[in-house]
């Protein structure tokens, strides 16, 4: 296996007023790693995860993927250079459907509604396989559903 990292982010500064939460932050992550960001509460590891995201953009620094400079801002950037993040808070809409949690953002719209028979390609399998419970209330699933569900985005 090669040396090369998959994803680099180098010298990363994420500032908030009156906080600077991530400091020339460098972390470097090789393929087929595993990987744990462990601190104290507020020590900046959601805001690194939430900047690899899209969620933030730093004021600072640069991200990697595969030696590559990329820009990355908004989670769907992310997503679309592989990127994923399962949240420390789910992030599901209770009133929303599994199926309509799991499309949110990569959802096909028509003047702005969603179009329920066009779903994106990626999904066409995994709904065959969970057709019996796409239709279910989030607000009704229990707590490892939830997890299922946001791992499923």
């Amino acid at each position: 296996m090669k040396d090369d990292y998959i994803i680099e982010m180098l010298n990363i500064t994420k500032e908030f007023p009156g906080i600077k939460a991530n400091d020339n932050v460098t972390l470097k992550l090789k393929r087929g790693e595993i990987h744990a960001l462990l601190g104290e509460n507020g020590a900046g590891k959601s805001t690194l995860m939430s900047v690899l995201f899209g969620l933030y953009e730093p004021e600072k620094g640069e991200i990697r993927k595969n030696g590559k400079r990329v820009k990355i801002k908004t989670p769907n950037d992310a997503t679309s250079l592989g990127i994923g993040m399962v949240h420390q808070h789910f992030r599901l809409v209770d009133v929303f459907t599994v199926l309509d949690n799991i499309i949110l953002g990569a959802e096909t719209t028509l003047f702005g509604f969603i179009k329920r028979m066009v779903f994106p390609s990626f999904l066409k399998d995994f709904i065959v396989f969970i057709s019996s419970f796409v239709s279910w209330w989030v607000s009704t699933a229990v707590g490892s559903s939830k997890i299922r569900i946001s791992l499923s985005r």
